[in-house]
């Protein structure tokens, strides 16, 4: 008994000594496992740290040209920035060579069209205007003009384009200047404005691709709801400011959905009364606010330069509301065929008749849509471009 008595002890120890070892190994592994968990995690914050600090330079990159315009380094008049500037900034097309202060105003760029290049001038005063949206803008039309330079041959045409918003009276610039959009009543020679130069009307008519054929069919579809969203531009006293004077009037209307989406040019003791107006919401895209019937076009500081345009694409009905503003495929549309004009006190009878004459305002809707296809396309656009330069040729050039 004693024997086996101390056999069985030591069988125990064995398996007691095995098992420690067990133990261990598995510790050990276990250790292992975890260094190699704080190693993935470690090396996951390292990498998002590296990223957020690439986005972070990235983003200083950005600063820094930004600052750099705005310092007036590349739009001095008499000195050509280097090329290096010009290549960040996408400015390459743009030549700072003397232009004719005494005939236009810092807000005039002078476009010179050739049969191999298109370059821009600026006025030397150019710094007292917005810099970043006047050279933005710039930018965009030498894009623009790039595409119609060749319908001129080998005429050389300096073409001056005001790149401001709205000018209210005909004696603002001089009579060759041409506008992206222009007061009723005076005679500027008008492009198509930056956003269809940019291929807006492409975009939006993508976007209504899949929306039904019938166009009578697709406006009784539609939410019946009158909708409008835009920032607060236009007279800078709230008693005479268009959007705000619609937006309360709209509170009044049922089924509406009347908003600014942004106050961007009143003090904030101002925004606090559009605020407590229960005027001012978030702002929502094209692709949701298509699905409504009735779409306001208020201007602001010029025409609002896509919203009529969409609102047609999108087989709704346009409503404008005290039109201070035209463009240049205005003159040619059949307005009071394709969209209805209203004052905004008669806002809500004329919603109110549209709503009692379902078919008529269909009907309405229906040649807005047909009219757009043919005329707001991309290359619609870019052909009006080409004829209003022509149209100004042959007034001004010499």
């Amino acid at each position: 008994m004693n024997a086996q008595a101390q056999a069985q002890s030591k069988k125990s120890k064995n398996a007691s000594a095995l098992s420690k070892q067990t133990v261990g190994v598995l510790l050990f592994l276990m250790i292992l496992a975890g260094l190699g968990i704080g190693i993935g995690v470690g090396w996951a914050i390292k990498s998002s740290v590296d990223a957020s600090n690439e986005n972070l330079n990235l983003k200083k990159k950005d600063d820094t040209l930004e600052e750099e315009l705005l310092r007036s380094e590349i739009v001095k008049p008499y000195e050509a920035p280097s090329s290096e500037t010009y290549e960040r900034s996408g400015l390459h097309k743009i030549e700072r060579v003397r232009f004719p202060v005494g005939r236009y105003s810092p807000t005039v760029a002078l476009f010179s069209l050739t049969n191999d290049d298109v370059k821009v001038l600026f006025h030397p005063e150019v710094e007292s205007c917005s810099v970043a949206d006047t050279i933005r803008r710039a930018v965009g039309l030498v894009s623009a003009l790039e595409r119609v330079r060749k319908d001129f041959g080998s005429r050389v045409l300096n073409f001056p384009v005001a790149m401001g918003d709205g000018y209210f009276t005909w004696d603002e610039l001089p009579r060759d200047v041409s506008t992206f959009s222009r007061a009723v009543g005076t005679k500027y020679n008008l492009i198509p404005n930056l956003y269809l130069l940019q291929g807006r009307c492409g975009e939006v008519i993508r976007t209504c691709d899949f929306l039904p054929k019938n166009s009578k069919a697709l406006f009784e579809a539609k939410r019946d709801v009158v909708f409008f969203r835009g920032s607060d531009t236009g007279f800078l006293d709230l008693r005479k400011n268009t959007r705000v004077r619609t937006c309360i009037v709209g509170k009044t209307i049922p089924m509406s959905d009347i908003k600014l989406s942004e106050v961007v040019q009143f003090p904030e003791e101002t925004r606090r009364q559009i605020v407590l107006e229960g005027i001012l919401d978030r702002r929502i895209p094209f692709g949701h606010w298509k699905h409504n019937r009735y779409i306001l076009d208020i201007d602001g500081n010029s025409s609002s330069w896509d919203r009529a345009m969409s609102a047609f694409h999108a087989g709704s009905l346009c409503v404008r509301v005290e039109p201070r503003f035209e463009e240049h495929w205005h003159l040619r549309a059949p307005m009071k065929e394709i969209c209805l004009t209203t004052s905004v006190s008669d806002l809500p009878s004329t919603i109110e008749r549209a709503r009692a004459n379902l078919s008529l305002s269909a009907e309405m809707a229906s040649r807005g849509r047909a009219w757009a296809a043919e005329h707001l396309t991309d290359d619609a656009i870019f052909r009006d471009l080409a004829d209003s330069i022509e149209t100004w040729n042959e007034l001004f050039a010499m």
